[in-house]
């Protein structure tokens, strides 16, 4: 058993090559850019790094270079119409050396030797263990289809807005949301870029049952004063007005979210039970910190933008998940 790194940009590519490697009770870690595959490749020291080459935007060398320094195996992974890329390897004495998408038999194949290991793995494609894995795989790749995640939040949100704009008068539009997967690092870093060092309102809505997570919603401190004192109509001078934003922006919270949730939830068939909404303010890094701890974990994030035009208020649903539950949800859809 070895520690190995997927370092690709792709989730749906990681999440492939994780489910072949494991199959050989390997531990597999992820990296989805070439400053996290060295900030894990540093502090973990994996005895070989599965590397595709066109996540190094053009620094091939350096990258490869650095990852020598801390003698770590490669085992490369090029595109064949980028034949400068394949002769770096070679220059920089990389002698395992893939296509893209390599299949099962070669990529353990070359993993073994990259490893040193005398003896090469068995073949595995026509075993019970190989195909639950593909079907896992095929399964997982079903629920997390973008375009059926995009649609269920897009639905949750609708139901959002209705209500919301109920209680404060004024119409809410939501944006189409998106939906991707990173890691835990790559999730803190993408808020640290929109929301900034200043501490932000958020909504936590913790769920648990055939999935467990949490779910988050988050506001510029403008966007949520503006939004309470429209739901309450206090002004940010009154002595009330910390308590009654805290009140305010956990029930939007809880519409929003609970909305979201619950969309998802009866579509995929999974029952969840929420928690009572957390209201916080903190950095994003605070708030992200437990899950930022964990450098295993890939994150299913989702996020749709609502306004109202005319009061000048915005905010963000972000809603994110750890790739394992999913594994969890792919096993429960196999019996």
């Amino acid at each position: 058993m070895a520690l190995i790194l997927i370092a690709d940009a792709t989730a749906q590519e990681r999440l492939r090559l994780r489910g072949i490697i494991e199959t050989q009770d390997h531990v597999v870690v992820e990296a989805d850019s070439s400053a996290y595959c060295l900030e894990i490749a540093e502090y973990h020291h994996p005895e070989c790094v599965v590397l595709n080459l066109a996540m190094a935007n053009g620094q091939v060398s350096d990258l490869v270079r650095s990852l020598q320094t801390l003698e770590v195996n490669i085992l490369a992974i090029t595109d064949p119409d980028q034949p400068d890329s394949h002769q770096q390897c070679l220059e920089s004495g990389i002698t395992h050396i893939l296509p893209l998408n390599p299949p099962q038999d070669k990529l353990l194949t070359n993993l073994a030797k990259a490893l040193n290991e005398s003896d090469l793995p068995q073949q595995a494609d026509n075993t019970p263990q190989a195909e639950a894995t593909d079907k896992k795989v095929q399964v997982l790749q079903q629920l997390l289809s973008i375009d059926k995640l995009q649609h269920l939040i897009g639905l949750g949100s609708n139901t959002a807005a209705s209500t919301l704009t109920e209680l404060t008068g004024s119409t809410m539009h939501f944006q189409p949301p998106t939906v991707e997967t990173m890691t835990a690092y790559s999730l803190q870093q993408l808020l640290k870029g929109r929301f900034g060092n200043e501490a932000i309102c958020a909504a936590q809505l913790p769920f648990e049952g055939s999935l467990n997570g949490t779910s988050q919603l988050f506001f510029p401190q403008t966007s949520g004063a503006s939004l309470t004192e429209l739901l309450t109509g206090e002004t940010p001078d009154s002595e009330e007005f910390d308590i009654l934003k805290q009140e305010a922006l956990t029930e939007v919270g809880n519409i929003v979210l609970n909305s979201v949730m619950g969309a998802m939830s009866n579509a995929l068939e999974q029952q969840l039970t929420f928690s009572v909404p957390i209201y916080q303010e903190a950095t994003v890094e605070a708030l992200t910190q437990s899950l930022a701890q964990d450098s295993n974990a890939v994150i299913i994030l989702t996020q749709t933008h609502f306004n109202i035009k005319d009061l000048q208020i915005d905010g963000d649903i972000i809603l994110f998940f750890r790739m394992q539950l999913f594994f969890d949800l792919a096993d429960s859809n196999l019996t």
